[in-house]
């Protein structure tokens, strides 16, 4: 039971399927889960833009659809954008493959519809793999996508926390997940941006 519960949280570990868990860049990749965000995503655009950063927006559909403006802006100012379901619920962690299936096409045809981009990167939420989702994400042609450095920015009390968690073991191969929803994310790359 314990190898179970490991094998469906730990998406590093590849044991339903495999997926990238080191920078395919060439340089440390910032990751941005949940969003688009009206207020956060923007900001963190600005931070990118001005520091000339590129990183990779993994999408829900329903915000895409809520805000396809930023996605937009994702895309023209040069950052990859990713699947991230359309709903991002936990129930969706239940799905036969047919019905999770259905969440990662929906999402895909949100983004190219707001964007005219085809996704190539998909991300589970919460990190949760099984069979099912497997199943799904293969079929869907997208490849899986982990993290090797984990913010936990969505539960920090500080910004100081996020910056020294993004900034603990932060090498070439690294990919750091973050949220573009927290305004203690966007004040942590400020303070990671003007260390650089």
């Amino acid at each position: 039971m314990g190898f179970l519960i490991f094998a469906v949280f730990s998406i590093r570990s590849g044991i339903f399927i495999k997926g990238i868990t080191k920078s395919p860049t060439g340089n440390y990749l910032f990751t941005f889960d949940d969003g688009p965000h009206p207020e956060f995503t923007s900001q963190i655009l600005d931070l990118l833009k001005e520091n000339e950063v590129k990183a990779l927006f993994f999408c829900i559909g329903k915000n895409v659809k809520l805000y396809p403006e930023l996605a937009r802006r994702i895309v023209a100012e040069g950052h990859s954008i990713g699947n991230h379901t359309y709903n991002h619920e936990v129930r969706s962690t239940y799905m036969d493959a047919s019905q999770y299936k259905k969440e990662i096409n929906d999402t895909t045809h949100t983004i190219e519809q707001a964007t005219g981009v085809k996704c190539t990167y998909f991300r589970p939420p919460f990190g949760v793999t099984n069979p099912s989702i497997a199943t799904a994400v293969r079929s869907s042609g997208l490849t899986m996508m982990a993290w090797n450095i984990r913010t936990f920015d969505t539960v920090a009390k500080t910004s100081e926390i996020i910056y020294n968690r993004i900034v603990t073991g932060l090498n070439s191969d690294s990919i750091v997940l973050m949220h573009d929803t927290n305004p203690l994310t966007v004040e942590a790359l400020k303070k990671f941006f003007s260390k650089q």
